[in-house]
């Protein structure tokens, strides 16, 4: 009976152990969608409907989901470069004119204006008369004098104004209207920008890969919770059972002793291991409610609460599948185009291919067009086709020197790219490990079941006869005790390797990535780059 109830809480404790590492992960989070209308839970839960639930509601996979959609306006962002960029721009500033500079521009501007009077003085003088009978040579001299006289009085005049316009302008504050409108075009940068989306774009896909991976995690963790759950039912049933069976040796005893038929020492030795089978379903009912909160917790269920009216299913009967021997190189060949672990890692392999090769894009020259279209104006909000600039060009730059710059960054991205070869060789080797240590858990798993199952049924058939045999007084006390402790240990190790052999099997499909195709999670597949 020890064994088996340490067995039970190794089982439970690894169920409860996993589902406190993804609580602990989440439980910032695991109030966010509280208030949120969840779906009513079946009545009996089974294994693929639970697995649904934390997918759905896990904190986690939410927080990935939100990870994906990230990256994937990132790969937008980089394809924004590749679009014509225009921008407009308004601008309106007010600055108040030093007393010193208006006083200084004022005198200049007086001076001015002094010149400009005493020309237009000089242009009023009378126009040299001609003869009695001029020419005709004359006449148009003195009508071109005239016209010339009177256009330089305007411009005088018009200066003049402009004088007193700037003179008043300068005891105002200052202000700047002005409204732009540029645009510009990259043409080429040595393909720096198709690498920097194609960076992204495999930034996108290895964040997905990364996902599917936490997915497969959950899966594997609320599978092991489910089976955690069923083994400490069963651990429940056992406990129930041994309650019953000591508590009617103890009526029987009692009835004997009662009669003067049987012995205070009988009678005290079943009242003894009828307390400590009470003690042991106290201990499994703990363990099944605590399975249960583990389950909960993965699912992500309000206060990691599993309702009482909800059972999980019973444990599958193991037929002729489950104690087949799986397919060693089938089960590595699929999990070698399958693992998400594995396509993350070519991603981020191709990812810093991209990467190196926008660094390198780095020594090409860059051309850019451009063009821009102003308008400013001061003192004034009101534009007019006189104050519009515009302006149209093409840029052609290139780093002759950064100061190593160029080459160390260059240098850093062929480490990273060699660093992600490592990292994928290494993702390889585990995926293979933890196919290699899934199936000899499962032959294992196989060959305990097969060896508890006959064992229990040669304890049964001995707990059986024992019995019998006190009850007709020709067997010890002793022998029945002990046949009983061996009956409780062997129904226990037997549950044990029945929820070992399911475990077993979804750890192997899990660590080749095939349950997640049970779910439609499946990823694009490793792409070369450009």
């Amino acid at each position: 009976m020890t064994r088996t109830r340490t067995a039970a809480r190794r089982a439970g404790s690894i169920a409860t152990a996993l589902a406190l590492l993804y609580c602990v992960a989440s439980h910032g989070d695991a109030g966010a969608d509280g208030g949120e209308a969840r779906e009513p839970l079946p009545e009996v839960l089974d294994l693929r409907t639970a697995q649904e639930i934390a997918l759905r509601n896990n904190p986690s996979m939410l927080a990935a989901a939100e990870q994906v959609a990230q990256i994937e306006q990132k790969v937008k962002q980089a394809r924004s470069a590749y679009f014509p960029q225009i921008a407009a721009k308004y601008t309106w500033t007010r600055s108040e004119i030093p007393g010193q500079i208006a006083g200084e521009g004022q005198r200049v501007l007086g001076q001015a204006n002094a010149v400009l009077e005493t020309y237009r003085q000089s242009l009023r003088g009378a126009t040299p008369p001609v003869g009695n009978s001029p020419s005709l040579r004359q006449l148009l001299e003195e009508h071109r004098i005239r016209t010339a006289r009177r256009q330089a009085r305007h411009e005088v005049e018009d200066l003049q104004a402009s004088i007193a316009y700037y003179d008043n302008w300068l005891g105002e504050p200052l202000e700047t209207y002005n409204v732009g409108l540029t645009a510009g075009f990259l043409v080429f940068d040595g393909l720096a920008r198709e690498f920097r989306v194609a960076a992204a774009r495999f930034g996108h896909r290895e964040s997905e890969a990364a996902r599917l991976e936490a997915c497969r995690l959950l899966l594997e963790g609320v599978a092991q919770a489910f089976h955690g759950v069923q083994l400490a039912r069963e651990g429940v049933v056992i406990a129930e059972g041994n309650a019953e069976f000591t508590g009617h040796l103890l009526q029987n005893s009692e009835r004997l002793y009662e009669a003067g038929k049987g012995s205070r020492s009988d009678m005290l030795n079943f009242r003894v291991h009828h307390h400590k089978a009470q003690a042991m379903l106290l201990d499994t009912e703990g363990q099944y409610e605590a399975a249960r909160v583990a389950l909960a917790a993965l699912m992500n269920l309000p206060e990691a609460v599993l309702p009482a009216h909800i059972q999980v299913a019973e444990m599958d009967e193991e037929g002729p599948e489950a104690m087949r021997e799986p397919d060693v190189k089938a089960s590595l060949a699929y999990a070698m185009t399958h693992r998400p672990a594995l396509d993350r890692g070519e991603y981020s392999l191709e990812r810093a291919r991209a990467i190196k090769k926008q660094q390198l894009a780095a020594y090409a020259p860059e051309v850019t067009v451009f063009g821009a279209w102003n308008i400013q104006r001061f003192n004034s909000g009101s534009f007019g086709s006189d104050d519009l600039d515009t302006t149209l060009g093409v840029n052609v730059s290139c780093d002759l020197f950064t100061g190593g710059r160029r080459r160390a960054a260059v240098s850093e991205a062929r480490h990273a790219e060699r660093q992600a070869q490592y990292e994928l060789a290494g993702a390889e080797e585990e995926v293979a490990a933890d196919v290699q240590r899934a199936l000899i858990a499962l032959n294992q798993a196989q060959r305990e079941l097969v060896l508890q199952r006959s064992a229990t049924a040669d304890i049964e058939e001995n707990r059986a006869l024992e019995e019998k045999a006190y009850n007709a007084g020709k067997g010890a006390l002793t022998r029945l005790n002990q046949a009983q402790r061996d009956l409780i240990e062997a129904r226990g190790r037997l549950a044990l390797a029945r929820v070992s052999v399911q475990q077993a099997w979804y750890e192997l499909r899990s660590a080749m990535g095939a349950t997640l195709e049970d779910f439609g999670l499946v990823g694009e597949g490793a792409t070369e780059g450009p």
